[in-house]
């Protein structure tokens, strides 16, 4: 009995011995896989920032062009509007002139044609 006893002794240590090295194996391993875990986080949140600000930038630009564009336009209005009243005043002076030298035409050609007494001359 007394061999047998060391021999359990003997089995039961090594079981106990394998199942605290299995033990150690199963936490270092699951230690192992937490840091890569949290490096795992910590990769995608970095990213995820990186991702944030270059949106934030990319929406500075885009509304900083934006507004270029507006003032662009803008002037390009100001700009059109003030050829177009420019082009509008000179029309209205010819049409004038016009309208003045055909008076003027109308009144020589009236006054060359009618005589004091009221009969055209030839």
């Amino acid at each position: 009995y007394e061999m047998l006893r060391e021999e359990k002794d003997d089995v039961q240590g090594e079981y106990e011995r394998k199942i605290r090295d299995l033990l150690e194996t199963q936490k270092s391993e699951l230690q192992e896989q937490e840091i890569a875990y949290q490096e795992k986080i910590v990769a995608q949140v970095t990213k995820c920032q990186q991702l944030a600000q270059q949106r934030h930038e990319d929406r500075r630009q885009w509304k900083q062009m934006h507004q270029s564009l507006l003032d662009m336009h803008e002037n390009k209005v100001v700009e059109l509007r003030q050829q177009y009243q420019e082009q509008e005043a000179r029309d209205r002076l010819h049409k004038q002139r016009v309208d003045d030298e055909k008076a003027l035409a109308i009144k020589v050609i009236g006054s060359s044609q009618l005589s004091p007494d009221g009969s055209i001359e030839s």
